[in-house]
């Protein structure tokens, strides 16, 4: 092999530092997969989920304009 590297090939080096960022951006998206499934994760984006409903709620009853039926 030359010592000059053609425009295609790769050199060890770039080689071993594009599979590096691949398996860090595998990591990431693994880490990212296993929050969403995690039972606690879970258990926080309902409760979240149900506060914003509560100040929804909370706000329609404030304002006076505002009919009860429409919400039901």
């Amino acid at each position: 092999m030359s010592q000059e590297q053609t425009a295609h090939e790769e050199t060890p080096e770039e080689i071993q530092a594009r599979l590096a960022a691949a398996r860090a951006d595998l990591a990431a998206s693994v880490d990212a997969l296993a929050d969403r499934i995690s039972p606690s994760a879970q258990v926080r984006e309902a409760a979240q989920e149900v506060k914003a409903s509560a100040r929804e709620l909370g706000q329609s009853l404030r304002d006076p304009g505002t009919d009860l039926r429409e919400r039901a």
